[in-house]
């Protein structure tokens, strides 16, 4: 988990400087701040776009831990990936990005649903792993597919059930869970 945990954020940058067609061997710094810059343009596009879902994000805190490398290895990646997947999702109409954003949204959609079961299974558990599984569905939501939103949800509610999840990890998850239905009051 150690090499993951090492690598995750420099997979983003070549994914972010790569086309679907064809991957860069490597990165200059200048591509480097370039991809960094669009993460984050991202990454804040969609705590602007709905301050409403993600109340219970501590933005401050999410930004200090993101932009310090130290403290960015100790971030779920599938947390960052969800929040890209609905960003660029969000991002993917006609009159924006278009067909290509959507379906870079659902590669990332699908990386982010990959990193989360990685970390389940390699007993990474932590707060940032709640927030990751709650906003995994929240993203399936805004792909459309009220199936898939449903069925994201099952898995959100075994996280409970898993055996040395710390407490602060369940506590997060159920209040995820609750502000999730709060809209339909």
């Amino acid at each position: 988990m150690s090499f993951a945990r090492d690598m995750w954020w420099e997979s983003l940058l070549f994914f972010y400087m790569s086309s679907d067609s064809a991957r860069v061997p490597s990165l200059s710094p200048g591509q480097r701040e370039i991809a960094a810059q669009a993460i984050t343009s991202d990454l804040r596009f969609v705590f602007k776009a709905s301050n409403y879902w993600f109340s219970f994000f501590h933005l401050p805190t999410f930004f200090g831990n993101f932009f310090e490398p130290a403290r960015r290895k100790e971030m779920q990646p599938s947390l960052v990936l969800a929040l890209l997947a609905m960003s660029t999702f969000w991002q993917s109409s006609e009159v924006g990005i278009g067909h290509t954003g959507r379906e870079r949204a659902l590669r990332f959609r699908d990386e982010a649903q990959s990193a989360l079961e990685a970390s389940v299974n390699a007993g990474w558990l932590d707060e940032t792993l709640a927030q990751a599984a709650w906003v995994s569905p929240v993203s399936d939501n805004s792909f459309g597919s009220l199936p898939v939103v449903s069925s994201s949800y099952l898995p959100f509610s075994k996280f409970v059930h898993i055996p040395g999840i710390p407490l602060s990890v369940v506590s997060q998850l159920w209040s995820c869970l609750i502000l999730s239905f709060a809209p339909y009051r």
